[in-house]
């Protein structure tokens, strides 16, 4: 994000009112017309003693792990939406999206000489993050301005008493976990063997020269963690924490990272660049046949063939979601959700998806054989496929209670 160097941190009428100009793309038009209220309330709420007692609440549980989510009033998102853009200027941060992290990564791995991957992830990251070193950090940061820092010592106060780290969910937590990270970031960056280094919050990618000892770089970076908290190490499940050395004339090898599984083969002595293949990591193919299986069972208790090829249609193709409370949307689906599988027609993941999804509905066993479903409802089901929603990128359209009915039965898989 670019700031200009007279970039103004305060939280007035008039830094707040230009605040409130860029994130009311985010708002309803009823919202935009209360812009003046809005704004004179967040300046009225920030005299108050116990700022984050009234700005956090708990959400939701996900994996046993606890989701915080800003109370909803639109003077807290606007006073959040101010303190994310200081905490972005004073320490620099700019955060890259998983789009770019899989393109960049895609490209290095097609380099022809030898060279070895990291693949690692940060065990329970948000709840082991130091926070005494992270608030000490903050303080002495000369750049960010008084207010800010006042607020967010007030909300690590408050969250103090109900967790531990730093609180899920919060659009403000993905940036105090990259000021946590920035100097394992720094270490891992000017290392003289690494040429790419990619992480998204806490999933890392890691590309060498492959001429470091591998056993003496993972026990540095394991002790750079460990010196950044005590409790920040790496998750050893297998497939988030691997290490592949891709030699000449060696076996394909594979790894899964930000929901993609990709699959490194020997050198193309034609195009004169290993093949690389990517399909959608086998943990989200479960998980999505999960919800397909989960949408049929459904059926069989409802019996709304409706609501049935509405929830194929969703998984199949796709659509725009719109944000919780806001007027924005986002790309979801079988293409937007995974544009970088290779190859992209006939893809083996979306493929495994079709037959799946066919197989219940042609020829079902064991409970999915109690569903009662017609021929000519069969032949509708039949015409909706991942390969030409991912394919033709086909979308579709759902009001907004609908995708809520469509979800319900899956909430949280």
């Amino acid at each position: 994000m670019y700031f200009h160097n007279k970039y103004n941190q305060s939280f007035c009428i008039h830094t707040l009112s230009k605040c409130f100009d860029e994130y009311s793309i985010l708002l309803s038009e009823e919202q935009k017309k209360h812009k003046d209220l809005i704004v004179k309330n967040a300046i009225t709420f920030l005299t108050d003693k116990n700022v984050s007692t009234n700005i956090i609440e708990k959400l939701c549980v996900i994996s046993k792990k606890q989701i915080y989510s800003i109370a909803d009033k639109d003077e807290f998102y606007l006073i959040m939406e101010k303190i994310c853009k200081n905490l972005k200027y004073s320490f620099e941060i700019s955060p890259k999206s998983r789009n770019f992290i899989v393109l960049n990564l895609i490209t290095f791995l097609k380099d022809n000489s030898n060279y070895r991957v990291y693949r690692r992830d940060i065990k329970s990251f948000f709840e082991s993050i130091n926070t005494d070193e992270l608030i000490e950090d903050i303080k002495i940061n000369c750049k960010l301005n008084i207010t800010s820092k006042m607020i967010l010592a007030d909300i690590f106060k408050f969250y103090k008493e109900i967790g531990v780290g730093i609180p899920r969910g919060l659009k403000i937590s993905a940036l105090l976990a990259e000021i946590a990270l920035q100097k394992f970031d720094n270490f891992i960056k000017q290392h003289s063997n690494v040429y790419y280094y990619g992480r998204y919050v806490d999933d890392i990618i890691i590309i060498t020269n492959a001429k470091e000892d591998e056993e003496k770089f993972d026990d540095a970076m394991k002790e750079k963690l460990k010196n950044l908290s005590c409790s920040l190490s790496f998750n050893t499940n297998s497939n988030k924490y691997k290490t592949l050395s891709i030699m000449e004339n060696k076996n394909m090898e594979d790894f899964e990272y930000l929901g993609y599984k990709i699959l490194i083969d020997n050198i193309d002595n034609k195009k004169n660049y290993r093949k690389i293949s990517v399909q959608i990591a086998d943990s989200k193919i479960k998980k999505i046949k999960t919800r397909i299986a989960r949408a049929f069972l459904d059926y069989l208790k409802n019996e709304n063939f409706n609501l049935l090829f509405n929830r194929v249609k969703y998984l199949t193709c796709n659509c725009k979601i719109k944000y919780n409370r806001k007027n924005t949307y986002q790309l979801v689906g079988a293409y937007y959700n995974y544009p970088f599988l290779f190859p992209f027609e006939n893809n083996d993941s979306i493929l495994n998806l079709d037959k799946f999804l066919h197989t219940i509905i042609k020829y079902p066993k064991g409970i999915f054989e109690k569903i009662k479903i017609s021929e000519e409802q069969k032949k509708k089901l039949l015409k909706i496929t991942f390969k030409n929603g991912f394919e033709k990128k086909i979308f579709v359209r759902f009001p907004k209670k609908t995708i809520f009915d469509i979800q319900k039965c899956w909430l949280y898989v």
